[in-house]
């Protein structure tokens, strides 16, 4: 919840004209059936639909405000505004600038949810935090998410996305970060981007935003480090830069002894800090060792505000994975499913490949992978399925299941390597349907593609054992 503003407030830090009398509002929502009694209502205008078309709505559900971009017929007070998207910006920065508690940041090509909810679940032991919520982690999503800290915080973790140019420096102008990091760098939304040279620069800006005294947490593994690093001098000379490796011993975090069982990781992270040298033991709830890079990050984030190794393996205990990030269940027909089907790109498409590959060897399992298209890889998308399909077979996956667009060219470059154990799917039903059958009993599975493949129906469909869910669909 906001803390208390009043709109003419807002309109002094939005440019905005208020018509209307003044109010104090507590709670700003864009969508008109979450609004409560109290509540200011913002018109943002969607690709599909317009929020002003749902400002009546709003104030008959209890809004007392409407933030817009053109005076509405509603008798509510209205503060009207250039433009809504930015004016929310400029509300939750009037927000965080009343905040006297710490904010730390986390973006990154793959993992920066899961390395929020690890870092949230550590300073939890320590406070009451405010984190970014789902994925809100966009130019609305995370104006949401500060406008609503308050005096009750006294941590805010804060999830950054990107999609093109300009992103990241935009929203951490409005966070205004006291601890940064980048997970990695890669291939994810490359389309907006045009190159990982630019996504990096972009992401970087995350670095840009931190005060000289800020503190910068670097993954020395990634490709784009040394570029980090450069571009964080003042942090080198103030002692505020901690690196994280699985790699070299020399980091300030680094991970050994790395062991992943049926459901979890173990190792043992190696601190190396002026104020800490410590070797303590990790429990993970997550699949993958690439997780293992989320931890040492949020681990090093948490270490800039003098948490304890107890709150560390405490907090860190209490962080899972969220539904279809890696996550394990039981579906039908004694498959067991691995769902990754949140989200997709080259690298967490080869990732998952991986943990599919160790887990199915350990529970002596036969490996099922079924893929979904990834999304906004621009004009090399083609090639970027195509090494999926190679990646599956050099890694020995039994059977490869594909649906979409790009399903065929999967399908024939894992022929190439693997022979012919695979098929491509007309439908997420038939897809399913040949799940179930007696063919693929008693397999481990992993469902992974973009968000905009929807590969989380499949999933749904493979939970339930009901025929007319696949009335008139054929296998295949």
């Amino acid at each position: 919840m906001l803390r208390v503003i009043d709109l003419q407030t807002m309109a002094d830090a939005t440019n905005g004209q208020l018509l209307g009398n003044n109010s104090q509002i507590n709670n700003i929502t864009i969508d008109s059936r979450d609004v409560g009694l109290g509540d200011m209502f913002v018109a943002v205008k969607g690709e599909h639909d317009d929020g002003h078309s749902f400002v009546g709505m709003a104030a008959q559900k209890g809004a007392i405000a409407a933030l817009v971009e053109r005076q509405q017929a509603v008798s509510i007070p209205q503060l009207i505004v250039q433009d809504t998207r930015q004016a929310l910006a400029d509300i939750a920065k009037l927000n965080r600038q009343m905040f006297k508690g710490k904010v730390l940041a986390v973006t990154g090509s793959s993992g920066k949810t899961t390395c929020k909810n690890m870092l949230s679940g550590i300073l939890s032991t320590a406070g009451n935090v405010c984190a970014t919520k789902g994925n809100f982690n966009n130019e609305i999503g995370l104006p949401l998410t500060v406008q609503a800290i308050n005096d009750s915080h006294e941590f805010a973790v804060l999830e950054m996305g990107a999609a093109k140019a300009g992103d990241i420096a935009f929203l951490a102008d409005i966070a205004q970060p006291s601890t940064t990091a980048v997970t990695n760098i890669g291939a994810a939304h490359i389309e907006g981007f045009g190159s990982l040279e630019e996504t990096a620069s972009t992401k970087g800006a995350i670095y840009d935003a931190l005060p000289d005294e800020g503190w910068a947490v670097v993954n020395l593994d990634d490709d784009f480090s040394n570029f980090f690093v450069r571009r964080l001098k003042a942090q080198q000379d103030n002692g505020r830069l901690l690196s994280c490796s699985m790699r070299s011993a020399e980091a300030n975090f680094f991970a050994s002894d790395i062991r992943q069982g049926e459901s979890g990781l173990t190792f043992t992270m190696n601190i190396n800090t002026a104020a800490e040298q410590q070797a303590i033991p990790i429990a993970l709830n997550f699949l993958g060792q690439h997780n293992i890079y989320n931890a040492l990050l949020a681990v090093a984030m948490a270490k800039t505000l003098d948490i304890t190794n107890d709150q560390v393996t405490q907090g860190l205990s209490m962080a899972y994975p969220e539904r279809g990030r890696l996550s394990l269940c039981q579906s039908a027909n004694n498959l067991t499913l691995i769902d990754d089907s949140y989200n997709a790109n080259p690298a967490s498409m080869e990732a998952a490949i991986d943990v599919l590959t160790a887990l199915s060897k350990r529970l002596k399992k036969s490996a099922i992978l079924v893929v979904g298209d990834m999304a906004e890889l621009g004009v090399e998308s083609i090639e970027f399925h195509r090494h999926i399909g190679r990646y599956a077979a050099k890694q020995g996956i039994q059977r490869l299941c594909a649906v979409g667009e790009y399903a065929g060219t999967i399908v024939s470059s894992y022929d190439q390597q693997q022979g012919s154990d695979s098929l491509q799917f007309s439908s997420k039903q038939a897809l399913a349907k040949y799940l179930l059958s007696d063919i693929c009993g008693d397999s481990l599975v992993l469902v992974k593609g973009s968000r905009s493949a929807a590969m989380n129906e499949v999933v749904d469909l493979l939970a339930v054992d009901k025929e007319d869910n696949f009335e008139g669909v054929n296998a295949c």
